[in-house]
């Protein structure tokens, strides 16, 4: 392992963050883990929720296992299948519902880059078998791609 700031690290006991997280890059050490241990980390800034700078990191990772030759590919399906539920269900919080209106731009900014970004992560899954016989197919695609090629420009 590496050393790292709480607030760099998530917390392990929270459900929804070990179906996107993986591995010990993104939690504290195993000795590290007791519930006390946890509580006091939470104090000095250790993540409960994922906010951009997660969302891209659990993104990168996924886009990052795909390298990997060891990695098990319906994993990497079900972490991208995680993200876009949880980015579906948090779209408001984090307003990814619509385009920043802000008269800041520096905030502006921010929001378009975080956008282009996760569009260029190759995260969401793709699917694999061909739907209907009538229709066109790439065989030998990889299990995830970036959103900029798995829809229509629009």
């Amino acid at each position: 392992g590496k050393l790292a700031r709480p607030f760099e690290l998530y917390d392990p006991s929270v459900f929804e963050l070990q179906e996107l997280l993986e591995g010990g890059a993104f939690y504290p050490a195993a000795s590290f883990l007791k519930p006390e241990l946890i509580a006091t980390l939470v104090r000095l800034g250790l993540q409960t929720s994922l906010d951009r700078a997660g969302i891209l990191k659990v993104a990168r990772s996924i886009a990052a296992s795909l390298d990997n030759a060891s990695t098990d590919k319906d994993q990497v399906v079900q972490r991208g299948r995680s993200l876009l539920k949880f980015l579906a269900r948090q779209a408001s919080a984090l307003g990814l519902d619509a385009p920043a209106l802000s008269d800041d731009p520096l905030l502006e900014e921010s929001d378009r880059a975080f956008r282009h970004e996760l569009r260029g992560l190759a995260w969401v899954p793709v699917r694999q078998d061909v739907p209907r016989a009538d229709i066109p197919w790439v065989a030998g695609r990889k299990v995830v791609a970036a959103p900029n090629n798995v829809r229509l420009a629009s």
